[in-house]
């Protein structure tokens, strides 16, 4: 009988350890903070109901278990959870929305290198629009509320030609 609690437990502790290790590491993670961790302003435009809206949301950006970071976006009529990581010098975020108002995901691209200079990441994103249209625009993600004039930040960041629907960013 014995024999057989030794093997159960041998089996126990063999499946367990990896999961065992994944949890050292994510202890180890979870108490460094990056630069990307932390408390950030999300300010987007869109449209919704035939209206263009700037829109600001809360972004808190942690690290995750099974996922380098995880998001999660908030404003008086969404919420959006999902993950964050890092490619080619980017900030790359997949969001789905996590009410039941919206089923929706979003895809947003940040430029890093911007990070260093000030504490705003220029960008886009492509989702969704408020009235069911595939859509993209300019986003920004700021450590701080931004209390400047918008369209300075949009004219010094983005390069907008009327007559192409093509949106680029600055270098």
């Amino acid at each position: 009988m014995s024999d057989w609690i030794n093997i159960l437990l041998s089996a126990i502790a063999g499946f367990l350890l990896p999961y065992l290790i994944k949890f050292v590491i994510y202890l180890f993670k979870r108490f460094g903070k990056t630069k990307i961790c932390g408390y950030w302003y999300l300010y987007l435009w869109w449209t919704d109901n035939g209206k263009t809206e700037f829109v600001e949301m809360d972004v808190v950006i942690k690290r995750g278990i099974l996922i380098n970071y995880k998001i999660v976006c908030k404003d008086d009529a969404s919420n959006y959870k999902g993950e964050v990581w890092i490619e080619d010098n980017n900030l790359c975020i997949n969001m789905n929305a996590s009410d039941n108002i919206q089923k929706s995901s979003t895809y947003h691209r940040y430029d890093l290198s911007t990070l260093e200079k000030r504490n705003i990441l220029y960008g886009f994103w492509l989702s969704f629009d408020g009235d069911n249209n595939v859509s993209c625009g300019g986003a920004f993600l700021s450590r701080e509320k931004i209390n400047e004039n918008i369209d300075l930040i949009v004219k010094a960041h983005y390069k907008i030609n009327k007559n192409i629907p093509l949106l680029v960013l600055k270098k």
